[in-house]
């Protein structure tokens, strides 16, 4: 195997420490990380956090093939970031950055020094901010897009609606589509459905996910269900608020670590995704890995997973509409596990973990070879 050296960028002003608080540590480390020090001889990741990889785990083999580079949680210090590490830059045979508002450090070095970029293109960031009422990141986000796009020697999309969209601005051969993917082994379906009426929902409590529609859809279910909602944010207090003084009970346990999800998600006998608009939704493909029935709004992101009547249902944007869905799988327990199975069974046969990550180590060693020999 040639000796080839990779450098992760991650989401603007973050790193390890946030995927840690996002309960996303053993997905990183295990899944990612151990894919990529399988791969490359070394991996250099750039942190926007003072910190070491050290802090997060023991294992040998990762502590002798990855490196944890810190910094500092700040938009100026992307500009920094290259010329600071500019040794460790320049020892990278390809640049893999997790989102496009994290590329600007990537930008800079290919523009010096000519490493190849890999940047996921998972959504459109200006319609998240739009969503989430971020008027000046709406209207800054698609010029930076353009940028990074066209810097790219390869853009990952994770749905065929996004790799349409982004070849209409970059050549048909730099897009690849990569979706994300699941642990099929760990996120696998309960002996028995509880049957206690409890709809999952997990994620971000932003204002893109739309929570308070979905405690508004559950004073419509009769006989009453209960609400489980996994996750933190701004929100937080709102739904919370809006829950009980709707009479709806509800169990928010705050961020779970993504190795206990699975025993959180075969608790439930339904989940539901109420988002205004989504990439390619992780949680929801773990929730059909463990054969939940799902239930999502018929909106760009979730209508790229879920297939209407054969592997989940979509509802109109509504309470009403999302309602009358969660009602129809909590309701008729054929149609939900029939629903479940072939949710599963489709995750299992495009989304497992192991294969997803070696198509992606695959490009990104392609590329590095490329530059190494170029």
């Amino acid at each position: 195997m040639s000796r080839l050296t990779l450098g992760l960028l991650p989401a603007l002003k973050s790193g390890v420490q946030d995927m840690v608080e996002a309960g996303q540590q053993a997905l990183l480390i295990g899944q990612y990380f151990g894919a990529y020090a399988a791969g490359f001889e070394h991996t250099w990741y750039f942190s926007y956090r003072y910190e070491w990889l050290e802090q997060y785990t023991d294992d040998a083999v990762l502590l002798s093939k990855v490196t944890i580079l810190p910094g500092r949680a700040s938009r100026l210090y992307s500009l920094v970031l290259p010329i600071r590490w500019r040794r460790e830059v320049r020892q990278c045979d390809v640049l893999r950055v997790f989102q496009t508002p994290g590329a600007i450090p990537a930008a800079i070095a290919h523009l010096l020094w000519g490493i190849p970029v890999a940047v996921t293109y998972g959504y459109s960031y200006a319609h998240v901010a739009r969503a989430e009422g971020h008027r000046w990141r709406a209207l800054l986000h698609p010029a930076l897009e353009r940028i990074v796009l066209r810097t790219a020697a390869a853009v990952i999309v994770t749905t065929p609606a996004l790799r349409a969209y982004v070849e209409r601005q970059v050549p048909a051969n730099r897009v690849h589509l990569i979706p994300n993917s699941v642990d099929t082994e760990r996120f696998a379906p309960a002996p028995l459905r509880p049957g206690k009426r409890r709809v999952a929902f997990v994620g971000r409590f932003e204002r893109q996910k739309n929570l308070e529609l979905l405690v508004d859809a559950a004073t419509r279910i009769q006989p009453a269900v209960e609400l489980v909602l996994v996750g933190d944010g701004s929100q937080r207090e709102t739904i919370h608020s809006a829950a009980a003084q709707l009479g709806v009970r509800v169990e928010m346990p705050g961020i779970v670590p993504n190795a206990a999800l699975p025993a959180v998600l075969q608790s439930a006998d339904a989940f539901a995704l109420p988002s205004l608009v989504e990439g390619h939704p992780k949680a929801l493909l773990e929730a059909m890995s463990c054969g939940l029935p799902c239930v999502g709004l018929d909106v760009p992101g979730t209508r790229d997973v879920l297939q209407h009547e054969l592997t989940g249902l979509l509802c109109p944007p509504t309470a009403d509409g999302l309602a009358a869905g969660l009602q129809r799988v909590l309701d008729d327990d054929p149609l939900a596990q029939r629903l479940g199975r072939a949710a599963r069974d489709w995750v299992n046969a495009h989304f497992d973990s192991r294969v997803v990550m070696q198509q992606e180590v695959t490009l990104l060693r392609q590329l590095a070879a490329g530059h190494k020999h170029g």
